[in-house]
């Protein structure tokens, strides 16, 4: 690339960082396992892919308490459990809570899945849907309850000795699965905000060549992408798994790669859309262009309203290094952030940014 091409870049990051746009966080973002790196929107694309949905039962810590939320319709026996369904059974170490919406009924269903006799939680509007899919002709409701009395009731993890917790999001759905949301703060966005209002941490399961860490119980060196057989005979094991059949959907991809990507948690830096009301700046000047042609002005204006912040940093050597200086222990910006960069692409006409010294070829 140019030199001065470079260091223009390089320039205009630091005016994106003067106007406050720019910060470090940790959160969910796309990564692709293929490249060992974070992605952005741009770099993502999406292929039809077959993977493993499975329905997986969720006991509650304490039976009693957990029915005494219920409005009861007579007698009726049987275990009791919480049901959710995924598509990526990988993520399931990785659960922390179950979600679910505080405005739906949610029904107490007796069925006989094969087991036995037990009683499961799902949806109220769903479970005609679901028995369905799960081949199930003979069931009755036997009791309801409002999602926002379930509020932090604690389940237990189906196959780990550890707590998941109940809790309360405007994000779930009836369209698919049971109303009933597993759910991994390390891997899902939604999960990742709302886990954070109940003070659930991280986990850090997976690394960047998409291999789970050795602190993973039962799966410590496998692959996300091939653990899924294993993932079910762990389930059947521990009464957990209901159903497990294949399902065909549209699935983000790396374009470089062309490997499917996964949703990991990990250190990066973002360009805020929010907290210096960039969003908003950026939708009023759309209307101020003259679009050729004009359905352009909608196409861009739906990108804009609904992106999310956009991550810049990589783990790889490509493009342009960051050249931001942090504190060790509190990762504040260095004070002289933006002489410094301005120093460096002044520099950088004549040299590139890696040699300057200055800069070093560091991964952010």
């Amino acid at each position: 690339m140019n030199f001065q091409n470079e260091a223009d870049a390089v320039r205009a990051l630091a005016k994106i960082i003067e106007r406050g746009h720019v910060y470090k966080g940790t959160k969910p973002v796309y990564w692709s396992w293929g490249a060992h790196t974070a992605l952005a929107e741009a770099e993502v694309e999406y292929q039809d892919k077959t993977s493993l949905s499975i329905d997986v039962r969720f006991k509650p810590a304490d039976e009693a308490s957990f029915l005494a939320k219920f409005s009861l319709d007579g007698d009726s026996a049987g275990p009791v459990s919480v049901v959710i369904w995924t598509t990526t059974p990988w993520t399931l170490p990785g659960n922390q809570a179950v979600t679910i919406h505080p405005e739906l009924s949610y029904a107490l269903v007796e069925v006989d899945l094969g087991a036995g006799q037990e009683r499961i939680m799902v949806a109220e509007e769903m479970v005609d849907a679901v028995m369905k899919r799960w081949g199930a002709e003979s069931y009755r409701v036997v009791a309801r309850a409002l999602g926002e009395s379930l509020e932090r009731q604690v389940l237990r993890h189906p196959f780990y000795e550890r707590d998941s917790l109940l809790v309360l999001g405007d994000y779930v759905t009836t369209d698919s699965g049971t109303g009933c949301v597993h759910t991994a703060p390390d891997h899902g966005v939604d999960d990742f905000y709302n886990s954070q209002r109940y003070g659930i941490e991280l986990l850090n399961n997976v690394g960047p060549e998409g291999k789970f860490n050795e602190h993973v119980e039962l799966f410590a060196g496998e692959h996300v992408i091939k653990v899924d057989q294993h993932m079910v005979e762990v389930l059947e094991a521990h009464g957990a798994l209901v159903s497990n059949v294949p399902y065909k959907h549209s699935y983000p991809y790396c374009w470089r790669t062309k490997t499917p990507v996964i949703y990991r948690a990990t250190p990066q830096w973002f360009v805020s859309m929010e907290q210096k009301g960039l969003r908003q700046q950026a939708l009023d000047e759309i209307s101020k262009v003259k679009w050729v042609p004009g359905w352009g002005e909608a196409r861009i204006h739906g990108m804009i309203a609904n992106r999310p912040d956009w991550c810049i940093s990589r783990q790889r050597y490509w493009g342009i290094p960051i050249p931001l200086f942090v504190h060790k222990s509190t990762g504040e910006l260095h004070p002289e952030t933006l002489p410094v960069m301005e120093k460096s692409s002044a520099e950088h006409c004549q040299k590139p940014v890696y040699k300057l010294g200055l800069i070093p070829p560091v991964k952010t």
